[in-house]
Order: structure tokens, then C-alpha cells, then sequence
């Protein structure tokens, strides 16, 4: 999960390299938070505009519990 939370975070450029301690994780989501939180500007780069990046993260997370609901 935590390469792909860092892959939807490099679509709307916020980048860390691998976290190598629970700080570097945390620092990762408060930038990204920053960054969702954001008024609505057209995307710098041909990354995600922040509500399709909030849709799509809360997407695979919503599939997450899917997978463990079909589990039980």
C-alpha cells in the first residue's frame, strides 16, 4: 500500500522518496493533504487535478475493504 500511496501522490507532485521511518510517511501525507486541500488550479504537469486524486485514492481504499469483506 505504501508504494501506491506514494504513486498517487507523484500524480499531483508531491514527492518523497521511500519512507524509511514513520516521520518521512507522515511528512508525505501532510504535504499531500496540503496540496488536496488546495483551491482548484489546472494541473502543472499532465498529473491528476486534486478531486480526481481524492476520488481515485479514496477508490483503492474503498476496494481495499472490499477484498477484505469478500475475505470473511
Amino acid at each position: 500500500m505504501e508504494e501506491a500511496e506514494r504513486a498517487f501522490a507523484r500524480k499531483v507532485d508531491v514527492r518523497h522518496r521511500p519512507y524509511k521511518q514513520p516521520g518521512d510517511r507522515d511528512a508525505m501525507r501532510a504535504e499531500l493533504a496540503e496540496v488536496l486541500s488546495r483551491a482548484w488550479e489546472p494541473p502543472q504537469t499532465t498529473g491528476w487535478p486534486p478531486r480526481y486524486a481524492l476520488r481515485r485514492t479514496a477508490w483503492h481504499v474503498v476496494d481495499h475493504l472490499w477484498e477484505i469483506e469478500d475475505r470473511r
